[in-house]
């Protein structure tokens, strides 16, 4: 049984590993493509993974904190600002970069705004609608999420979101916070390590339990069945 279970889970990982190669795939696809417009209605196109250009204004009054990141080994928050589309009442969510924070929730300075009406670029990303609300905790200097959340952050806001947020890209002429971040690499990740560990640990056991079993027999062949107590002399 422990092995069936280790050959299944070396199964699953490389099953992820085989769903991570075709979302690169994809997104390597739509990143290749034409930079595509979010102030434009009328595209019907999957935004998702896209260059994508937007330009509006900020609406900072539903700004929003994700706690629990790094930048260089440092503690701090993303954080994240409707962008109200210019020509559209629709917004789109704008991951705006990096805010150092000691505790890992809350900025330990208020976040600067910007004069942004656009055009602002950066790459279309799905906001995931995974029913946990992205996590919010509120403390006494605020709330912040785990994750986004597309459902939750609708119901924060009284006009249309974008199933995608922008996450702003890097500018090297820009200075100050918040500092803007690298989109994560593309890469397949520790599936196919993890698939092989599994199959080590199932082969392990197999060796184990041959081992096991032979040396009970051989012990058992060897030593025989004990032999009769001597028959005494006549005398």
């Amino acid at each position: 049984m422990v092995t069936l279970a280790c050959l299944a889970l070396s199964l699953w990982q490389l099953g992820r590993r085989t769903e991570r190669r075709t979302q690169n795939a994809l997104a390597i696809a739509g990143r290749g493509r034409p930079l595509l417009d979010l102030r434009e209605t009328n595209h019907g196109e999957d935004r998702r993974q896209r260059r994508v250009v937007a330009g509006g204004s900020y609406d900072y009054s539903a700004e929003i904190i994700l706690r629990g990141h790094l930048l260089t080994g440092a503690p701090g928050v993303h954080v994240v600002t409707p962008l109200r589309l210019a020509g559209s009442d629709s917004a789109v969510l704008v991951n705006r970069g990096f805010v150092p924070a000691a505790d890992g929730a809350t900025p330990d300075f208020p976040v600067p705004i910007e004069a942004g009406t656009g055009p602002l670029r950066g790459l279309g990303v799905a906001v995931p609608s995974d029913g946990d609300g992205g996590s919010p905790v509120t403390g006494s200097r605020g709330t912040s999420w785990r994750r986004l959340d597309l459902a939750a952050m609708r119901a924060r806001v009284p006009y249309p979101l974008l199933d995608v947020y922008l996450l702003a890209e890097p500018d090297t002429a820009r200075r100050g916070w918040p500092r803007r971040i690298e989109p994560p690499p593309l890469s397949e990740g520790n599936h196919l390590s993890y698939a092989l560990q599994w199959l080590g640990i199932g082969v392990a056991v197999i060796g184990f339990g041959l081992f096991f079993v032979l040396g009970i027999g051989r012990g058992a062949v060897q030593s025989g069945p004990p032999a009769p107590p001597p028959i005494p002399e006549a005398r």
